[in-house]
């Protein structure tokens, strides 16, 4: 009999806290949320991505700040976002080309705020850029822009959240490293930037600038965007 062969090591607990709730992995970073509303993060700190005020790398989770009043983590290539319960977002770590959407250029080593909106529902950290949807249906991304990965119809970096459209229908968005993908209320599904191996969906390998739909189901319920291609659930 063959036995298979292992590869890499078995899931590993994190600590003895049994009140994790939201976690979110990035290239080389992990940050969770626990029911308590705190933030932690651990992993490489390059960049400060961490949250810490440091960029020394972290073996072990550290609290970001002191607020109990954080809601959904998204950790990217080099940078983090969340949300807070109050509908405000928060970004931290490299902000080369805008990715942390606080109108500049500059890293962050703690949580900065993301303009005054009080609305943010999720957000989505990629690896150069960000998305993250209002609760109000509105779909909005920031950063860099070189394949349309914002998708506001240009190739114009973003150093504040561009609007994406004028559908207030959108309801999850995910990013990767050069392309975004998101589903509508009405189960449609659509994709925007980097096609270079058609992880777009739309049959060609053409990048896109604006969202474009891929197919005609009404029935997705899910998407996650990968490095150069997209996994999405129907119902």
């Amino acid at each position: 009999m063959t036995v298979p062969r292992q590869i890499g090591t078995p899931p590993t607990r994190i600590g003895s806290s049994t009140r994790w709730a939201a976690v979110s992995t990035g290239r080389e970073h992990t940050c969770a949320t626990r029911t308590s509303g705190a933030l932690w993060c651990w992993g490489n700190n390059a960049y400060g991505r961490l949250g810490d005020g440091t960029t020394t790398d972290r073996h072990e989770p550290m609290r970001v700040g002191s607020s109990t009043s954080w809601a959904w983590p998204s950790a990217g290539g080099y940078h983090t976002c969340a949300t807070r319960t109050s509908g405000a977002l928060w970004c931290w770590g490299a902000n080369d080309s805008g990715r942390l959407g606080d109108g500049t250029t500059t890293d962050r080593w703690v949580p900065t705020r993301v303009g005054g909106s009080t609305s943010w529902a999720v957000p989505a950290a990629s690896l150069y850029h960000t998305c993250a949807t209002r609760r109000g249906g509105t779909l909005w991304c920031w950063g860099y822009n070189g394949q349309g990965q914002v998708g506001d119809g240009t190739m114009t970096h973003r150093e504040s959240p561009q609007r994406i459209g004028n559908s207030t229908r959108w309801d999850a968005v995910s990013s990767s490293g050069q392309h975004s993908c998101a589903t509508r209320r009405s189960g449609a599904l659509w994709c925007w930037g980097d096609n270079s191996q058609g992880q777009l969906g739309d049959g060609t390998v053409v990048d896109r600038r604006s969202p474009v739909r891929a197919g005609a189901g009404t029935d997705w319920s899910g998407v996650s965007a990968g490095a150069f291609h997209t996994a999405a659930l129907r119902e």
